[in-house]
């Protein structure tokens, strides 16, 4: 027998079975909403402060230069996702990260916001323009000075430069600290001998390294006079215009990952490679004509967190970045939900699965969750734009915390997805498992999750004494006790309740995050009186540290939700949107709330009484967004381009 004869066979027998994405009908219509939404107006809200920006990306992704189709082996992909980004370079994208009079046109907030946009697009394409400008041309301009500003921005803004960011080590990955690579200088050549002295010394995973980099900024210990002077940052060339490595370098391509893998990430070894004195990236510390070494910062600690502080941005984009994603896989979700059927009555139509509430919640929690992270990140890094890229303190806390949040729940929200789309999801045509794939490294780069949230953690317990000075703290805990008077008289099923107060939810929120963070503060502070260690004690509490960073995730997410749903109620007349954005905040809100049912108990603020009324908010919540869902999403404005799902066009 023929290998092909039994699918010949069977398409003779059944050509009426061969149809196509195009020409597919649907025995039954998509379900309509009885009220349309107005979607250009509820797009510009999602779009923020960003609507021309994000409109100029949305035009980008349906250039012929930039369409999509199936991979045939990684080089091709590589090659694809390369040549992406030099569209994205041409069109002036990249310029917006860089000063005026470096073929830049700085404006940051609009840069946050392209780069997000690039995940509707395609991820492999957004961590490559990542790696390029955020990564090498940030840490350049805002690690280096003058000399470095002119010798590689411009080239770096249109990809004539192509570049790495070689922080991360075999051995130490978030420890950036206590890297191996060392920098030793001598005065004699006024140079540095960059070198790796193990195997573990070698940067890992570094974008850009394995095939398109010709230059890497490299973080390694300054040695100077027999002197540790601890991390800092140099420029290194790794290759030349021929892509020939050069003398010392040594680069691994890490192979074939679980996702992105149109990024060419490698190792890097150095052996004993020789770069010139101008090389070190001297913002923060300098090596003058004497051969002596200086700071204007005093302290080591303090030193290296300020150098790392002002690679912030990153943070904000990779969360920004990763809700993006998921808000992909919803549409492609919910299209597919409101036109596929499943069960019914008996003798009539089978019912559109996002009528079952079990499905309203998979889909509705994760539409409420999406549109509360992409307003808070959206609202710091406004904030960060505003500071001109410098992080403060709470910049910072507040980036780690969205950063780490934001992917937590995207991969959630991606799973959730896949499932509501059973088999179908699970196909690599439908793009789900694509986006699931490429998304999961989001929890590990930028920061690893856990590690950030303990970050959080500290810079909270950091702000402690400002928020005793200022009452907040003591304010919270009458704000307990009126929450405590507040769910005193509960109200009947089906009339309006104190769980559609949005104040309430949000003290609840505030009081939970400021009530961990005092006890918690509390209880180390009386062990390490008693001699404790300050390393044990992070051990023995690293879980309750996490606990408080996801609380504080929570509550500035809400508080931005209802924020712009405060603000879009000033600024327009329209009942539908006042409507479903409010419904959207006291969603997540409640979400987050009766996700931790055991604190909210124990504090006298959810009982017997009021807890199935809590409940019952949050499902007529899923239900109204639910309604409305394929709206939403389409408001979210994916360019049909990148909606290559065939579940999303049926």
């Amino acid at each position: 027998m023929h290998p092909n004869s039994q699918s010949e066979n069977a398409t003779r027998i059944a050509p009426h079975l061969r149809v196509s994405a195009e020409n597919k009908t649907d025995q039954y219509p998509p379900i309509e909403a009885e009220n349309k939404l107005d979607v250009d107006l509820l797009r510009k809200t999602f779009d923020g402060t960003q609507v021309e920006t994000r409109d100029r990306l949305r035009e980008l992704f349906s250039l012929p230069e930039m369409a999509q189709y199936p991979f045939s082996d990684r080089e091709n992909e590589r090659k694809t996702v390369l040549n992406w980004c030099e569209v994205m370079a041409r069109e002036g994208i990249g310029a917006k990260l860089f000063p005026d009079g470096y073929a830049g046109d700085q404006d940051l907030a609009s840069f946050f916001a392209s780069f997000e946009m690039l995940a509707y697009h395609n991820l492999s394409l957004t961590i490559k323009f990542g790696v390029q400008y955020g990564l090498f041309g940030g840490s350049v301009m805002n690690l280096g000075t003058e000399k470095h500003h002119k010798k590689v921005l411009e080239k770096c803004n249109s990809m004539e430069l192509p570049g790495c960011f070689a922080m991360t080590e075999i051995g130490h990955g978030s420890n950036v600290r206590q890297i191996e690579t060392t920098a030793t200088y001598n005065h004699e050549t006024r140079s540095f001998a960059i070198h790796s002295p193990s195997w573990s010394a070698g940067k890992i995973y570094i974008g850009n390294a394995a095939r398109d980099g010709e230059m890497a900024t490299v973080f390694a210990q300054l040695h100077i006079n027999g002197t540790c002077k601890g991390v800092h940052a140099f420029i290194v060339d790794i290759r030349d215009k021929e892509k020939n490595l050069l003398p010392g370098i040594h680069i691994d391509d890490n192979g074939q990952k679980i996702g992105l893998n149109g990024v060419d990430n490698g190792m890097i070894w150095f052996d004993q490679v020789s770069i010139d004195k101008d090389a070190l990236l001297d913002r923060f510390a300098t090596i003058d004509d004497n051969g002596v070494w200086s700071s204007p910062i005093e302290g080591d600690s303090k030193r290296f967190f300020t150098m790392l502080g002002t690679l912030v941005g990153g943070r904000m984009s990779v969360g920004g970045t990763a809700i993006k994603g998921a808000q992909k896989a919803l549409a492609i979700a919910t299209k597919y939900a409101h036109r596929r059927r499943q069960f019914g009555p008996e003798g009539k139509p089978e019912t559109h699965i996002i009528q079952y509430p079990t499905h309203q919640k998979r889909i509705a929690e994760g539409i409420a969750t999406t549109t509360a992270l992409s307003f808070a990140i959206q609202d710091i890094s406004d904030l960060h734009a505003k500071n001109k890229g410098q992080a403060t303190r709470d910049i910072e806390t507040t980036a780690a915390a969205l950063k780490a949040y934001a992917t937590w729940e995207s991969m959630r929200i991606l799973q959730n997805c896949r499932e509501a789309c059973g088999g179908e999801g699970y196909l690599w045509k439908n793009q789900i498992g694509e986006i699931k794939a490429d998304l999961d490294i989001f929890t590990t780069f930028e920061g690893d999750n856990t590690v950030l949230m303990q970050l959080v953690a500290k810079g909270l317990f950091a702000k402690l004494k400002d928020r005793f000075q200022s009452g907040e703290l003591s304010t919270s805990k009458i704000v307990l006790q009126r929450l405590k008077g507040k769910f005193r008289k509960i109200h009947i099923p089906g009339q309006r309740t104190n769980w559609h107060d949005l104040n309430i939810i949000g003290d609840l929120l505030l009081a939970r995050e400021n009530s961990i963070t005092l006890s918690l503060a509390q209880r180390m502070r009386k062990e390490r009186k008693q001699g404790r260690r300050s390393h044990d004690l992070m051990l023995e509490h690293q879980l309750e540290l996490l606990d408080l960073a996801h609380a504080y995730a929570e509550r500035i997410s809400y508080q931005s939700i209802l924020g712009r749903f405060l603000a879009f109620e000033k600024e327009h007349n329209n009942e539908e949107l006042h409507a479903l954005l409010k419904t959207m905040t006291i969603s997540f809100g409640l979400e987050r709330i009766l996700r931790n049912p055991a604190w909210f108990f124990n504090n006298g603020h959810l009982n017997a009484e009021n807890h199935p009324f809590a409940e019952l908010t949050l499902k007529h919540t899923y239900a109204q967004i639910s309604h409305h869902s394929h709206d939403i999403v389409e408001a979210y404005g994916i360019p049909e381009s990148c909606m290559t799902a065939p579940i999303a066009k049926a």
